[in-house]
């Protein structure tokens, strides 16, 4: 039994530590920002792959085109995606005062009832003829 090696399972146990220890605490919010920016950047190719492979109304949208307003609309959410996730971070992100107001938006929205049930009716007809119309040109049956 004296050729065993006694593996050094506490020490690597404890590697993680000693990494955490000597990186200063700047770096290891340089890492988590580095973590949800590349998160957000996931989410906006989840996005991107179920746009162009769903129903077919966005096919031609081109969020890699920069200068489509589209493009510009993603990058927006693409960095309100980041700001949400440095806020559950505990990381300050410009955008979060952004968020916030557009809560309050929403928040008026939803109480202010700026439709009558008249517009509301309306606008549900045009956007089932429109879901309709796409459905009915992709149809491939």
């Amino acid at each position: 039994m004296s050729n065993v090696y006694k593996f050094p399972t506490g020490e690597r146990l404890n590697v993680a530590e000693v990494v955490k220890q000597t990186l200063s605490k700047e770096e290891q919010i340089e890492i988590q920002k580095e973590e949800c920016v590349e998160f957000a950047h996931h989410c906006f190719g989840l996005m991107d792959d179920a746009i162009h492979n769903g129903s077919g109304l966005f096919d031609k949208m081109d969020f890699l085109d920069i200068s489509t307003p589209e493009a510009m609309d993603m990058a927006v959410v693409v960095n309100l995606l980041a700001a949400a996730f440095y806020r559950f971070k505990g990381i300050k992100h410009p955008f979060q005062d952004d968020l916030d107001i557009c809560n309050q938006k929403l928040d008026a929205l939803m109480t202010d009832e700026p439709y009558s049930k008249g517009e509301l009716e309306e606008m549900q007809k045009e956007i089932e003829e429109l879901i309709t119309k796409a459905t009915e040109d992709d149809d491939t049956d």
